[in-house]
């Protein structure tokens, strides 16, 4: 299955997407969250996953557009990517990714936070991490490669 991943700059954590099948407007796809931390005494990870989560193809189509001007934009050294995006396209999931600042996170100004808020049927959760320029490129790259007609 074609993935969409985006990684934490420390490679730690990461949010993957794998697309299965693709419509014009909506794709089925599998979320994984995956992160790696440190307990004080040993390393932990954990991972959550679930299967047949609806997309809108044009929600992931506006926020390729915007990373892709903003990587492009004079400002991507001095101004972090910003921005809230929902994917999910039905009333029982939810995915939203927000790019931007938290109080209980410390990056610098041009490393954006992403935080990753999802629901399914009664399961919801929150997932943040920092990423870099580095990161978002090879996101906006996998949006682009897995759905190049976008």
């Amino acid at each position: 299955m074609p993935s969409i991943t985006l990684n934490s700059n420390t490679g730690d954590q990461s949010l993957v997407i794998e697309t299965s099948i693709f419509g014009a407007e909506l794709v089925d796809c599998a979320l994984q969250l995956n992160a790696r931390f440190w307990d004080g005494d040993h390393e932990q990870t954990a991972t959550f996953s679930t299967n047949n989560l609806l997309l809108f193809t044009s929600q992931l189509c506006e926020l390729k557009n915007q990373l892709v001007a903003w990587l492009r934009s004079p400002q991507i050294d001095l101004v972090a990517f910003s921005g809230e995006y929902s994917l999910a396209a039905d009333g029982y999931s939810k995915l939203d990714l927000t790019f931007g600042p938290r109080k209980d996170v410390i990056a610098s100004n041009e490393k954006s936070v992403v935080t990753v808020r999802f629901r399914v049927g009664r399961m919801t959760g929150e997932f943040y991490f920092v990423c870099d320029q580095s990161c978002l490129r090879l996101f906006a790259q996998d949006v682009m490669r897995v759905f190049p007609d976008l």
